[in-house]
């Protein structure tokens, strides 16, 4: 019998930094996120309001010696922050990971990839690799996942779409070919209302915007990259789709 489908391919997005307060504060100003300090827990999580009604959409965790550099860059300064998506694996879990893949098995559960309306919240999740069906091999064996190649009318990088286990149409992730090293690795997509008005914010914090493409598969009116002080990039979304709330 085929493998049930996967219902939450993606559930949950840290981001690895070598400093916690910079962070913090840095996506308070830009996105208002808020990420109340617990005391004796060295990671933050992360929530769009103080209620946390909504609740946890992401966290923030200080960088380890154990946390590989990206590739090609091992011996190049001090490494960027960067984002962390967490997979879940396909049901029933297994006891043991064959392949000994520990990066399935999610710290915690969280928020499920394509399926929020709020925004300010994450909304997409693009991995850039110079190894695209390596990742393909890796996410179709480890997840069950569905990848499909995504049409390319503007003659761009070949890019690989992963839809949702809830609804077939909707796409809550993508695999790109990215040759440069140093671009490559996980960004997560937030939706905001006007990427102008976040312009002046950015910069005054340490930020910068670069435009960019709408990603692959993702229905918007604009995109841009939103680096951080700490060198970690996301996707900000202009005018979205509404994929309903998350249950």
């Amino acid at each position: 019998m085929p493998a049930p489908p996967l219902s939450v391919p993606l559930v949950w997005a840290e981001l690895i930094t070598a400093d916690l307060a910079r962070a913090a504060d840095f996506y308070g100003a830009v996105l208002q996120w808020k990420a109340p300090a617990q005391p004796g827990v060295t990671d933050l999580t992360v929530f769009l309001d103080s209620a946390r009604v909504a609740g946890p959409i992401c966290g923030i965790r200080p960088r380890t010696p154990t946390d590989p550099r990206p590739i090609g860059l091992e011996g190049v300064g001090a490494p960027p922050d960067r984002w962390s998506v967490r997979l879940a694996p396909p049901r029933p879990p297994l006891p043991v990971d064959p392949g000994g893949d520990q990066l399935l098995r999610p710290r915690m559960p969280g928020p499920r990839f394509g399926r929020w309306s709020v925004p300010r919240s994450l909304c997409f999740a693009e991995l850039r690799t110079p190894d695209l069906e390596g990742a393909r091999t890796w996410l179709e064996r480890r997840l069950d996942a569905d990848l499909r190649e995504a049409p390319d009318p503007a003659g761009g990088p070949p890019v690989l779409l992963l839809h949702s286990a809830f609804d077939p149409h909707t796409v809550v992730a993508s695999v790109v070919e990215e040759p440069d090293p140093a671009q490559a690795g996980w960004q997560v997509a937030v939706q905001v209302p006007d990427l102008g008005s976040l312009g002046p914010v950015v910069v005054e914090r340490g930020g910068r915007l670069e435009d960019r493409p709408v990603p692959v598969g993702f229905a918007a009116s604009a995109a841009a990259t939103l680096h951080d002080p700490g060198g970690a990039r996301v996707i900000l979304i202009e005018h979205g789709p509404l994929h309903g709330r998350r249950g």
